[in-house]
C-alpha cells in the first residue's frame, strides 16, 4: 500500500470512527439518525451487489421499509415506549412483505422468487441486528461504544498477529488470508479490551459487573465478528465482487465496515437476555 493510499484509508477511517462516536455518545436523535443512515447504505449496498441492474422501484421499497423499521424501533426504544417496540416492528413488516409481493407483479424480471428473496433477506440480515442496537444502548452509551472498539480492535489484533506469525488458514475457500494464528490473536485484543472496560468504566450495571462476564464478551464478539466477516465475504465471492461499494476511499462500502457488527449485535443481545434472566 502506497502513502497516498494509506493516508486516504486513514483519513477515511477516521471520519467513520467519528461518525459512530458522535452517533452513540451525544444525544439520542443523533443515535436515531446514526441507526437510519448505516440501515439506508447498508441495504441499498447489498441489493445492487446481489441484483445489479434489478428494479429502481423495488429497491426504493426495499430501503425505505427498513429504514422506516429501524427508525421507528429506535425512537419508541430511545424514547422508552415500553411495550412499543415489538408492535413498531410488525407494523412495517407486514405491510412490507405485501407491497414488496405486489410490487413484483409490475416488473418484468426473468425470476420474480429470486428477486423476493434477496429482497427479504435483505431485511432480516440488516434490518433485525439494526433494531437490536438500542438494547444494547439501554446498559449504557459506552457499553454499545465498547462492543465496536471491541470488533475494532478484534481486526487489528487478527491483522498484527496474522501478518506476523499467521501460518495455518482459517478459511482458505472463503478468505485466503485469514489464519487462525490470527484469529487467536484477534479474540486476545478483544478480551483484553473488555477487561480494561471493567476495570475502567465504572458504570456497569450490577448485574453485569464482573470480570468473567466481560472475558466471555469479549470471546463472543470475536467469534461472531469473525463469522460476521467470512459470511459478507461468501457473498461477495458469490457474485464476484470485491467490495460492497465504494462509499468509504480505501475501506470499501459500509456493508464491508459493519459485517461484523450484523452479526456480533445478535450475538450480543441473546448473551444479555441469557444474563439478565439467570442473573
Amino acid at each position: 500500500m502506497n502513502l497516498k493510499n494509506l493516508i486516504t484509508r486513514t483519513l477515511s477511517g477516521a471520519v467513520y470512527v467519528a461518525l459512530i462516536v458522535l452517533g452513540i455518545m451525544t444525544v439520542e436523535w443523533a443515535f436515531v439518525a446514526f441507526c437510519a443512515l448505516f440501515t439506508l447504505l447498508a441495504t441499498r449496498e447489498f441489493i445492487l451487489m446481489t441484483k445489479p441492474g434489478g428494479s429502481k422501484i423495488n429497491l426504493s421499497i426495499d430501503i425505505a421499509f427498513a429504514v422506516g423499521i429501524v427508525l421507528l424501533f429506535t425512537i419508541a426504544s430511545t424514547q422508552a415506549v415500553k411495550g412499543m417496540e415489538p408492535s413498531v416492528s410488525i407494523l412495517l413488516i407486514l405491510p412490507y412483505m405485501l407491497v414488496r409481493l405486489i410490487s413484483q407483479l409490475y416488473n418484468k424480471e426473468e425470476n420474480p422468487i429470486k428477486s423476493i428473496a434477496y429482497s427479504v433477506f435483505s431485511q432480516c440480515y440488516i434490518v433485525i441486528p439494526m433494531m437490536l442496537m438500542p438494547m444494547l444502548l439501554d446498559i449504557s452509551n459506552t457499553f454499545l461504544l465498547l462492543i465496536f472498539v471491541m470488533i475494532w480492535m478484534n481486526d487489528t489484533g487478527a491483522f498484527l498477529v496474522g501478518c506476523t506469525i499467521g501460518k495455518h488458514r482459517l478459511f482458505e475457500r472463503i478468505s485466503p488470508k485469514k489464519s487462525w494464528e490470527g484469529f487467536w490473536g484477534g479474540m486476545f485484543f478483544c478480551v483484553m479490551t473488555g477487561v480494561g472496560y471493567y476495570y475502567l468504566i465504572p458504570e456497569v450495571p450490577a448485574t453485569i459487573n464482573s470480570l468473567p462476564f466481560f472475558i466471555i464478551l469479549g470471546i463472543i464478539v470475536s467469534v461472531f465478528a469473525t463469522f460476521g466477516d467470512l459470511v459478507e465475504s461468501m457473498f461477495k465471492r458469490s457474485v464476484g465482487v470485491k467490495d460492497s461499494g465504494n462509499l468509504i476511499p480505501g475501506h470499501g462500502g459500509i456493508l464491508d465496515r459493519i459485517d461484523s457488527l450484523l452479526f456480533v449485535i445478535p450475538a450480543v443481545a441473546f448473551y444479555l437476555v441469557i444474563q439478565f434472566l439467570f442473573a
